[in-house]
């Protein structure tokens, strides 16, 4: 997870909720899925300890 200052600025959008098709990194190995086909596409705000942090989330397929 990324403090805001850490993830603005970046191409990647941020969602107000993780939409249909992307999936945490969590959610990932828990579908026993590799993470390296997967690519970071945006960020989900999460709130922890009275904090808004930012989660990766990822959508299938691998750039680069």
């Amino acid at each position: 997870m990324y403090k805001a200052h850490e993830v603005l600025g970046t191409d990647l959008p941020i969602f107000r909720k993780k939409q249909e098709g992307y999936f945490s990194l969590e959610e990932i190995i828990l579908l026993n899925e590799n993470p390296k086909n997967y690519r970071i596409s945006g960020y989900v705000p999460l709130e922890k300890f009275k904090e808004i942090f930012y989660e990766p989330v990822y959508s299938k397929g691998f750039e680069g």
